[in-house]
């Protein structure tokens, strides 16, 4: 059976993207990182999972379920943050609302069988990364003395939610739901 590869991400309004890839592009001018370039900036709501080409209608199905329920999101940025010493990103602050559509979108793909339990993302942090996979830890010190020089604090909205599904050793947006059709509950 053929399985492909499928993540779901918030794509931020074009403004605070624009700014992200700014960022993005300063980290490659002066530290040669550009692996993060390769997709637009985004959320990440769940981390990539395998989803057989008969579940893709299902996929499809389960986006069609959370369509109704997608309300525009407020997201706020502040400051930095690191996993380890691999992953340089753009921090999330608190937000419930955020916390409830990421647990949501998991429970409808694990109940439209898209997605299974060991699939979750059970630790959710949200974050915009910046800089990873060419992020050598001998680097991260210094990259990240560089990005704490300048504070960030920022709210932005939410463009639209995205399924990127990875084809020819790319992520391309496979399914997109504009985050100002809302319709109330």
């Amino acid at each position: 059976m053929n399985r492909s590869l499928f993540f779901f991400a918030l794509i931020p309004e074009a403004r605070f993207s624009k700014k992200v890839r700014s960022l993005q592009e300063e980290l490659k001018a002066k530290f040669a990182l550009s692996y993060s370039m390769r997709i637009v900036p985004h959320i990440t709501l769940q981390a990539p999972f395998q989803c057989g080409e008969v579940n893709q209608d299902k996929l499809e199905n389960c986006v069609d379920m959370i369509t109704p329920y997608i309300k525009p999101l407020e997201i706020k940025v502040k400051n930095f943050g690191s996993f380890i010493d691999s992953v340089v990103f753009l921090n999330i602050e608190h937000n419930p609302q955020l916390m409830e559509l990421q647990e949501w979108l998991a429970n409808t793909l694990e109940a439209g069988n898209c997605l299974t339990a060991s699939q979750r993302n059970n630790d959710y942090v949200p974050h915009i990364t910046l800089a990873h996979r060419d992020l050598d830890t001998s680097l991260f010190q210094e990259v990240w003395d560089f990005v704490n020089q300048e504070k960030i604090e920022e709210s932005f909205e939410i463009e639209k939610l995205v399924a990127f599904k990875h084809e020819e050793g790319k992520w391309v947006e496979h399914l997109s739901i504009p985050m100002n059709v809302a319709i109330t509950k």
